[in-house]
């Protein structure tokens, strides 16, 4: 279609005037360009993984789920990410495949199936919704409050939906206590998986007194 249009409007130039000519030459490759990064963007978007787990993913997430019922720390340790100290923020990144391992796990622990309604629900769940669960330290048993997370992709910057930080009344002591830092507590914060591509590279930064950034990769992650 775009090499038709080119051959009609060449037609209309034939013995033409150069700079008029220039002028169309000019225009049409910037078009190109321009429909060439349109479909660029569309081969990208269809070839990202979709937030949809596919069978096969299903099936893995509840074999892993039922292999490791009583080893919570083996199940999320790849969707752990640490900033530095033992009493300086770390995040987990809940998704599909981990929202899914996470809450079944709770049946085969007491011996029991998940039904399928039960499987099919948390896969919607999770499946537009991104969890990021901080831990976080501080010096005031409401300090939580203060604090907000957000995803950067790029220069998009990707606001949660839900902020559960913002019903955090009461920490929890921690064993410093009554010493620096004396709470803790975790926050939850939800986003919206439409706005974020599953093989995405992302910094969650997580604010209170200061700024913490965490990059993450989502394409290495189930």
């Amino acid at each position: 279609m775009t090499l038709f249009l080119f051959i009609i409007l060449l037609r209309n130039f034939r013995g033409g005037d150069i700079l008029e000519k220039e002028k169309f030459f000019n225009f049409f490759f910037f078009f190109l360009s321009f429909i060439f990064l349109i479909l660029l963007q569309a081969t990208l978007a269809q070839s990202s993984r979709s937030w949809s787990l596919s069978d096969k993913e299903i099936k893995d997430a509840l074999d892993t789920a039922k292999r490791y019922r009583n080893d919570l720390y083996t199940i999320v340790r790849d969707y752990i990410l640490f900033y530095g100290s033992p009493y300086e923020p770390n995040i987990v990144i809940f998704t599909p495949y981990l929202g899914l391992v996470i809450n079944v796990r709770e049946y085969y622990r007491k011996y029991m199936e998940p039904t399928k309604d039960y499987i099919e629900n948390t896969l919607k769940l999770y499946e537009e919704r991104l969890f990021i669960a901080a831990q976080i330290y501080g010096d005031r048993i409401d300090f939580a409050k203060d604090y907000h997370c957000v995803i950067k992709i790029g220069e998009k910057i990707v606001q949660p939906i839900e902020n559960e930080s913002l019903k955090k009344d009461v920490a929890e002591l921690t064993d410093k206590w009554p010493y620096s830092p004396a709470y803790k507590a975790t926050n939850l914060y939800v986003f919206p998986t439409s706005e974020i591509l599953r093989d995405a590279k992302v910094e969650i930064i997580l604010i209170g007194d200061e700024e913490y950034i965490f990059k993450a990769d989502l394409s290495k992650l189930k």
